[in-house]
């Protein structure tokens, strides 16, 4: 009904980290700020169909080059997760405040949203009960990744997550045919001919849509099961256990090894497990450790409550419940780290935790380990994270393998008479090794002699 609402956006800090740093968050966010200020104001001025009457002010996050900019509007818009600064400003302009807590309750937001998106992809569904004296519970179950794979609404979730997050085709909400989206159907064909477990008949669940949508999805679907479902984990019965509590609070720590998407629902009650789905967390249940893959999340309704962050913290609770009655399980693996990538760093947030050291295979405290990345290897984190005594017989020896495998480096120096040519170091002349050493020099030292022969360095 009009009001202040407050407009956020993630785009500074992003192309500070796509250019690795070379580009100054705060710097780009000021940058932006200088030219809201003064150009929007005029622009709204003249645009008298827009919704927005003035930009009353534009602040950046000194910590994340997040850029905030606080709107004056007229009428509805749309708008996800409103801070409670913005919230108390426009108190006195909102609706009575019953009203404004039942437009706020994300709950029922949540669950009608899912209802009409369940209904008009999936003709059969049942209305989702939204009476609000109905208490709602999130409940998880560990469901064998080949079930769960065939359940399409894992799979919807899946598509509206890497749209909202990662910017991804959605077939389920994009339908432009002028879009860049590559039809690849051959591909899911070819999967479905192979008779895969688990894997989803698109013709079938979908038969009420048209072809064209179908193949969308389909294109879609075979990304998402290569992703999230394909899996060289074999499922293994876990080891007899008479006073392991086979669902200790909602804790499945009974379950055998193998790969798994953790659902959570917003369910009836405690013991239900009934209603929509607005998270996945995959993960690979082993003898020693969970290794968490990937999870992904309704994002509208994560902006309550931060779903990323609460999955991650109940399979971390999941390891330390289990590793009472299965003694050999007591780890969680967050997977790859990557120090200078701000879509990994969030990993570390998670205390205590070690690095895989990639030299020596030693596991490193992180706090130790982020010293010796940013000290030795300050552009791309990438070096041993612990010193490894050599003798003088050992380091010659080390610098001669070094020196052998600079010299039989491969170069792709190009095509010629439309042949790609790929020559080796050593057969470079005087002239040319004194181009090229440094830089092999360097690759080496950084990816390391034992990975190195996999590599061709393609020179331009």
């Amino acid at each position: 009904q009009g009001g202040l609402i407050k407009a956020s956006t993630v785009a500074c800090a992003a192309a500070s980290g796509r250019s690795r740093g070379a580009l100054g968050k705060l710097e780009l966010a000021r940058a932006v700020i200088d030219r809201l200020k003064e150009s929007a104001n005029t622009y709204l001025q003249s645009n008298k169909s827009s919704r927005i009457r003035q930009v009353t002010e534009v602040t950046v996050h000194e910590k994340s080059g997040h850029v905030h900019i606080i709107l004056d509007v007229s009428g509805n818009i749309l708008a996800t997760a409103p801070s409670a600064a913005v919230k108390d400003i426009s108190a006195q302009q909102q609706q009575p405040q019953n009203a404004a807590n039942d437009k706020a309750d994300p709950i029922q937001e949540m669950i009608s949203r899912y209802g009409k998106v369940d209904q008009q992809f999936n003709p059969n569904a049942t209305v989702p009960l939204t009476d609000k004296s109905v208490p709602r519970f999130l409940t998880v179950r560990s469901t064998p990744v080949y079930e769960s794979s065939l359940q399409p609404e894992v799979h919807r979730l899946f598509c509206l997550y890497q749209s909202k997050t990662h910017g991804d085709f959605n077939p389920f909400a994009d339908f432009d045919d002028s879009s860049s989206f590559r039809d690849e159907v051959h591909e899911y064909n070819y999967y479905k001919q192979k008779n895969l477990p688990g894997f989803l008949d698109i013709d079938v669940a979908y038969r009420h849509l048209d072809e064209n949508r179908r193949d969308r999805i389909k294109t879609s679907y075979v990304i998402f099961y290569k992703f999230l479902c394909e899996t060289p984990v074999p499922t293994a019965a876990a080891e007899s256990n008479p006073i392991c509590a086979s669902n200790e609070d909602g804790y499945d720590i009974d379950i055998p090894f193998g790969t798994y998407h953790q659902q959570y629902r917003l369910s009836t009650s405690k013991g239900a497990f009934d209603g929509p789905l607005v998270a996945v967390g995959v993960l690979d249940v082993l003898p020693h450790c969970i290794s968490s893959v990937y999870a992904f999340y309704d994002p509208i309704f994560s902006a309550r409550l931060e779903l990323g962050k609460y999955t991650a913290l109940r399979e971390i609770e999941w390891v330390r419940r289990a590793s009472k009655y299965r003694t050999e399980l007591k780890y969680y693996y967050l997977g790859y780290y990557i120090h200078s990538c701000r879509k990994m760093t969030y990993k570390a947030e998670y205390k205590p935790s070690e690095l895989l050291c990639p030299v020596t295979s030693k596991w490193v405290d992180f706090e130790t380990a982020k010293e010796v990345l940013e000290e030795r290897s300050p552009d791309r984190h990438c070096c041993a994270l612990v010193d490894v005594p050599h003798s003088a017989e050992g380091e010659a020896s080390a610098a001669a393998r070094k020196q052998s495998c600079v010299d039989k480096m491969a170069l792709d120096i190009g095509t010629i008479a439309e042949e790609s040519q790929v020559v080796r170091v050593e057969m470079l002349n005087g002239q040319g090794r004194e181009l090229v050493d440094p830089v092999v020099t360097e690759f080496v030292n950084e990816v390391g002699v034992d990975m190195c022969s996999r590599f061709v360095i393609k020179l331009s």
